[in-house]
């Protein structure tokens, strides 16, 4: 006989396992067990010897994030399948149907509505005497429609005999035909739309306009999405007085260390036959090391293609074309760069070809040398030149070597003193004289020195309380800067030719002194934090030659050893306000010789301005500008212009008349303009005109202008 103790602690044991195999019972239960389906109504019938489910008022059924709603159901609970009547809602997370009547399986999400409509991602809104749910993101549509635009009458739609829906795919329409509220304007046997947040594969809506020079003009384009690394577009533009003009551009990123873009064309003018193509490359690519390379090609049949069919401004009115491979290496101080690089000059009457064939350039940046006080920095490059100009080539080999020693110290606290001394040795494999006669090689031996002092630097600090700006901190900046280059023998300067920069180093001894004021704003972000940042900047200059303060006067000539006044003006006072002066004066013929102005301000989503004036005496002068007006209920204005002052003309305008609703837009363009071609001016007036629909693509030409002082 057990003691009492031993049976009361054997019964706990029992009672313990007992639990334990039970809760591990209805967890296991649980866990395997399919999910229930949730059935709630006003009047709920179970018949449990068929599994079905009869429920009327208010009928609810859920199951695995798919939810029903109507007046009557009949369902079995084990397979899923039933029938619902009476305003029938059946819905997840990105589709909504309604109907007066379904067949359904709750389990496998589908179902066959009658007189119903649907919503996709809350985007996409169809209707249909019948809507079939065959797959969780595909419909079949009968005798229905497809539209983006929400409510009873819709801006716009299609109709269609039949229409094939997949979610993140496409919808293949039967019989389509395009509606403008009551009204069809075309029908097709076949469409095809994507029905897509990604990039798509198909015809892109065709465009169309007109101008005086080229006619009216017609396009149609293909759109490739090959897969997500790389898509494609095919053109096909019809100018009515000019011909067919085919394109194609090709876009690829295989990875984040690569990228690229291929763009040509090809024009033969019906009235004049002649041909043009143009092929642009624009490539780049990080190799392991830290090795990055970039190549660009930039090539014209004819020098005026551009200048006749280009639609940006910067392309219309470019002087050169540019390709060139460049690979470089950077390290922590220094770096290394291969380039190739050929440029043509594209002006009328302008032939000249040039090319770099190679340039190898080494950097050493500033650094310090050991222990020492001083500090070393270096560039040295070699050049291969070639260039034609008509009939004349000079082809030269060209290696430049300059090391720079510097000693910075400060001479009082508020004050640095950095002296600067330089060696330039540079060879030339040939030198010409005025008449392009081989000289055979030559070398130049050059120094510079250069010396900076700053200083002293004052500043005063403003404080505003209750401010959102509680601080301003006015920071003046005085600099003084001595630079001397010796003269060479005008004869060795007469064998030179003129490449760039370093062949055209001329004999210096000047003093340029500068003071800057800067104004650094204390922004207060919210209670506690705040955020510095230059709000203003002021800076004037002026030069003093000592050569020309010693040269030799000439009969009539006088010495002018200060050079020009020269102004910089810099305001980021307000972040909707752009503004920027800068210019020079000349002391003493007191006139102004360069004046140029930057002003943009956009303080809200009601309008914009922008204006820009470029001033230089006796050459040109040209204002740019732009107005941009929201005029309410969906309308915007825009008003662009470019105007020569110079020759009191126009050279540019351009009048935007856009609207915009819910699932559609509409926009008018209007652009009158000068072109030059082969230096003649031909006034070209052209029209674009745009409708875009929400979700499907666009009619009319998109255009790709910017405002016109970015083209430029």
């Amino acid at each position: 006989m057990q003691p009492p103790n031993s049976l009361k602690t054997l019964k706990t044991i029992n009672c313990l396992l007992a639990t334990v195999f039970t809760t591990v019972f209805l967890f296991s239960h649980a866990v395997f067990a399919e999910e229930p389906i949730e059935v709630t109504a006003d009047q709920l019938e179970m018949l449990d010897e068929k599994n079905m489910i009869i429920g009327e008022g208010d009928v609810n059924v859920n199951h695995k994030g798919m939810h029903l709603k109507a007046d009557k159901i009949k369902m079995n609970s084990k397979t899923g399948k039933g029938v619902a009547s009476g305003h029938v809602l059946m819905e997840d997370k990105t589709s909504k149907i309604t109907g007066d009547k379904t067949f359904f399986n709750i389990k496998s999400k589908k179902g066959e509505f009658f007189n119903a409509e649907g919503t996709l991602d809350s985007e996409y809104f169809f209707t249909g005497e019948k809507i079939k749910k065959i797959e969780e993101d595909r419909y079949k549509i009968y005798n229905g429609t497809l539209t983006t635009c929400f409510g009873d009458n819709p801006a716009w739609m299609f109709k269609c005999d039949y229409a094939d829906l997949t979610v993140e795919d496409y919808a293949v329409l039967k019989n389509p035909s395009f509606w403008i509220k009551d009204t069809p304007f075309f029908y097709l046997p076949y469409g095809y739309i994507p029905l897509k947040t990604k990039r798509a594969t198909g015809f892109l809506i065709p465009s169309f306009g007109s101008s005086n020079r080229e006619g009216f003009f017609f396009n149609n384009k293909f759109f490739w999405a090959i897969n997500d690394q790389m898509d494609a577009t095919a053109s096909l533009d019809y100018l009515g007085k000019k011909g067919i003009r085919p394109g194609l551009e090709f876009r690829y990123t295989p990875n984040k260390k690569t990228a690229g873009q291929w763009n040509s064309t090809y024009l033969k003018e019906k009235d004049t036959d002649r041909e043009f193509w143009k092929l642009t490359v624009d490539h780049k690519q990080e190799f392991n090391y830290g090795v990055k390379a970039a190549a660009k090609a930039d090539l014209l049949s004819d020098n005026n293609y551009d200048k006749e069919y280009a639609d940006l401004t910067g392309d219309r009115t470019r002087r050169i074309t540019d390709s060139y491979l460049t690979i470089s290496k950077n390290w922590e101080s220094r770096s290394l760069e291969g380039l190739i690089r050929y440029r043509e000059n594209i002006e009328f009457n302008r032939e000249e070809k040039y090319s770099l064939l190679p340039q190898i350039t080494f950097r050493n940046q500033r650094e310090k040398i050991r222990n020492t006080p001083l500090y070393f920095n270096m560039e040295s490059s070699f050049t291969g030149f070639d260039r034609e100009i008509s009939s004349t080539n000079n082809n030269v080999q060209r290696f430049d070597i300059h090391p720079q020693f510097s000693l910075p110290f400060t001479t009082l606290p508020w004050m640095t003193f950095t002296p600067t001394i330089g060696i330039r040795e540079t060879f030339y494999s040939n030198g010409y004289d005025s008449i392009g006669n081989d000289l055979g090689s030559l070398s130049r031996e050059l120094y510079d020195i250069t010396t900076i002092f700053e200083g002293p630097k004052l500043f005063k600090i403003f404080n505003f309380r209750n401010s959102a700006v509680p601080k301003v901190k006015h920071i003046i900046e005085p600099r003084v800067i001595y630079k001397y280059i010796p003269d060479m023998d005008n004869n060795d300067r007469d064998k030179i030719t003129v490449f760039d920069g370093i062949d055209n180093i001329a004999p210096l001894n000047i003093a340029e002194y500068s003071l800057t004021n800067r104004f650094l704003k204390k922004s207060r972000l919210n209670k506690d934090s705040f955020i510095t940042e230059e709000a203003l900047r002021f800076e004037i200059s002026q030069s003093y030659d000592f050569r020309e303060a010693t040269r030799t006067l000439t009969s009539g000539s006088e010495r002018r050893p200060f050079s020009d006044i020269r102004w910089d003006i810099d305001s980021h006072i307000w972040s909707p306000l752009k503004l920027n002066f800068d210019g020079s004066y000349d002391v003493y013929d007191n006139l102004l010789k360069t004046a140029n102005i930057e002003f943009g301000i956009t303080p809200g989503d009601i309008w914009s301005l922008y204006f820009e004036r470029r001033y230089i005496r006796n050459q040109s002068t040209f204002i740019l500008g732009s107005l941009g007006l929201d005029l309410k209920k969906g309308w915007m204005a825009r008003y662009s212009a470019r105007y020569d002052e110079l020759n009191k003309e126009f050279q540019e305008n351009d009048i935007s008349l856009k609207y915009s609703a819910q699932c559609w837009g509409v926009s008018f363009d209007f652009i009158n303009r000068n072109n030059f071609i082969n230096g003649e001016k031909q006034r070209e007036n052209k029209f674009f005109f745009l409708v875009t629909l929400k979700g499907i693509g666009s009619i009319g030409k998109k255009r790709s202008e910017k405002l016109l002082h970015e083209g430029l």
